[in-house]
């Protein structure tokens, strides 16, 4: 049934550059129902407007991934990560249950350098020791995450793996006092089935993670929109109802 399913590149231009991208052309209402039924998911072939914010706000402040290690959690399309690799992130790490074959092809298609890995939130210990291991070099860690949080069976899960991908890395990276250097999570939550904005920041709390929320003016807007007039406004991409709702946050252990 997998084979019923549609694929095509979508264009989608993101600051001064137009990427590929792959998304679902055409899904059968019975593979739907069926899929459905066994709980099976194709939401990351789907360009979601919590990444999208997220790029806005990079757009606005691109030192921040700067040389940086940058893991895109529930990447999906990859979008996003590979993004900050044109920013200029030393490594990018694309990791998904779902979507390696697509992010594989849609890095090459794009020619982005990035690595793509497995991780199951349910079960990501090997994996991150795995990943740390391979990874672990000094350089800053960043965890980029957009509108992943789409039910409440998936909040205990995220933030677990965000705990340990924080303390494992910062237990082995350079140590630096100052928190301009410390692993963080940027996170963009857009309010789906329940799971409210007050469920995200009393989940990371509980897990003894620090959240806080970027002020809406710095990534709701396009602050370097008068500099360019080839920048297109990426948040245009997003339902106005989505971005109404959207919150970006930043998380640290």
């Amino acid at each position: 049934e997998e084979d019923e399913i549609e694929y095509e590149p979508e264009e989608f231009i993101v600051g001064e550059k137009s990427y590929s991208i792959t998304t679902v052309a055409y899904l059968p209402i019975h593979v739907l129902m069926k899929n459905q039924g066994q709980g099976v998911e194709i939401s990351g072939q789907k360009l979601w407007c919590g990444s999208l914010c997220i790029i806005q706000y990079l757009i606005n402040y691109p030192t921040i991934v700067a040389n940086s290690l940058v893991i895109e959690l529930g990447a999906g399309t990859g979008l996003l990560g590979m993004f900050c690799k044109d920013l200029g992130a030393f490594k990018v790490v694309l990791t998904d249950e779902r979507c390696i074959r697509h992010m594989t092809a849609d890095s090459n298609r794009n020619r982005i350098e990035t690595s793509v890995a497995f991780l199951n939130w349910f079960k990501p210990l090997e994996a991150i020791e795995n990943m740390m291991e391979a990874l672990n070099d000094g350089s800053r860690l960043i965890l980029v995450a957009g509108d992943v949080i789409y039910k409440h069976a998936l909040l205990d899960p995220f933030f677990n793996t965000v705990k340990l991908l924080l303390s494992t890395y910062k237990s082995t990276a350079n140590k630096s006092n100052n928190d301009s250097n410390s692993p963080i999570l940027l996170l963009c939550h857009v309010p789906r089935a329940g799971v409210t904005h007050e469920d995200v920041i009393n989940m990371a709390h509980s897990k003894g993670l620090s959240i806080k929320e970027v002020s809406e003016s710095d990534w709701k807007t396009n602050i370097n929109a008068a500099k360019s007039t080839n920048t297109v406004d990426c948040l245009s991409y997003c339902p106005m109802e989505d971005l109404n709702k959207a919150m970006l946050y930043k998380v640290m252990h």
